[in-house]
């Protein structure tokens, strides 16, 4: 199932030849080794260092890959270029912070550097790519329909598409129903509001009803007997890397290695 996906994803699909988006997934080889606490941290910041150095390389292979860009996809990858500097920063600082070995912060520093120029080079080279860029994405209806029998869900795009329907019609009374429960004569809209003003101050208040919420998750699967929970866990909830903000402007779950 997973392979003939994958194969599908690269064989039919083809998002590589239109997908020019690197800077993140630089980023996202390398924020592992920042954020986990599973070697000495020089340690992880070596191995930092020599994937920065091969970002060069990535960029310059991505050029010849991306054969087809999509408008979106490039205006979002020029956002990737510009919100991937600040986190080498956060690196940087904390590597400093730390007072890391001299010679390992001084190829830090080199490294971050040549990366942050290697991104800008790359950021200017999809701004001239733009304009040439193709509006839209589509694999056609044949396709897709071989992607939903790959995907097993039992169903043709047809009958996916009446359900999606029923399910629409279904909810929109649910929603009424849970409006006048809320406030009995306001209507969607107006009780839309009432629950959007009631959330956090600011960002450290965010962070802090996840990381209860988290946590109390995390009780009910251990007091219920839900599923195993080993003795060393623990799940950290952090900011959004700057990289991806753009992309999961919410939340995103990095599973264990």
């Amino acid at each position: 199932y997973v392979i003939n996906l994958a194969l599908f994803g690269y064989e039919q699909q083809r998002m590589w030849e239109s997908d020019p988006d690197v800077a993140s997934t630089i980023g996202s080889a390398i924020f592992p080794l920042f954020i986990r606490d599973f070697a000495p941290f020089d340690a992880r910041l070596k191995s930092i260092i020599s994937r920065l150095k091969q970002s060069k390389k990535v960029y310059a292979q991505t050029k010849k890959r991306v054969t087809k860009p999509i408008k979106l996809w490039t205006e979002m990858a020029i956002e990737s270029c510009e919100r991937f500097p600040p986190f080498l920063d956060i690196i940087l600082e904390e590597a400093k912070r730390r007072k890391t070995n001299k010679k390992i912060l001084d190829d830090l520093i080199k490294a971050v550097n040549e990366t942050k120029q290697d991104t800008a080079d790359y950021k200017e080279y999809l701004k001239n790519i733009l304009p040439k860029a193709k509006t839209e994405y589509i694999i056609g209806k044949n396709k897709f329909e071989h992607l939903i029998q790959l995907r097993e869900l039992g169903l043709t795009s047809n009958e996916i598409l009446r359900l999606g329907e029923k399910y629409f019609k279904e909810f929109k009374i649910k929603l009424v129903k849970v409006a006048k429960q809320i406030k009995p004569n306001a209507s969607v809209e107006e009780v839309k509001e009432i629950v959007k003003s009631n959330h956090p101050k600011d960002f450290n208040e965010a962070l802090k009803v996840y990381r209860e919420s988290i946590n109390k998750a995390r009780g009910f699967v251990i007091k219920h007997n839900v599923a195993t929970v080993p003795k060393k866990e623990k799940l950290l909830v952090i900011e959004t890397p700057t990289y991806l903000r753009q992309t999961t402007p919410f939340a995103a779950y990095f599973s264990p290695a």
